[in-house]
């Protein structure tokens, strides 16, 4: 599951309808903020998302991509043992 999550093949790490909803979601959000509709909320709500867990997506999408923006900015490489781990270092 983790190296199909890493190489962004959501469908085939076997995950729930609502969890693949609310990583194309973030993936949106991530790639495409400005593109990130009412439909595309009103579509986790249709998989069960309260407003409170909406505000989470959103919150954690986008503190999860000022991270590496800040890692870029300041030159600070993920652990190896990451690395290694999410299969990257291929």
């Amino acid at each position: 599951m983790a190296r199909a999550l890493a190489s962004g093949e959501i469908e085939q790490a076997g995950l729930s309808h609502s969890d693949r909803a609310m990583l194309i979601y973030a993936d949106k959000l991530t790639r495409e903020p400005a593109a990130v509709s009412d439909a595309d909320t009103e579509e986790l709500r249709h998989h069960g998302f309260d407003e409170a867990q909406l505000w989470e997506v959103a919150f954690t999408t986008s503190i999860f991509n000022l991270f590496p923006r800040m890692a870029e900015a300041f030159g600070i490489a993920p652990p190896e043992a990451w690395v290694r781990a999410l299969g990257l270092d291929e």
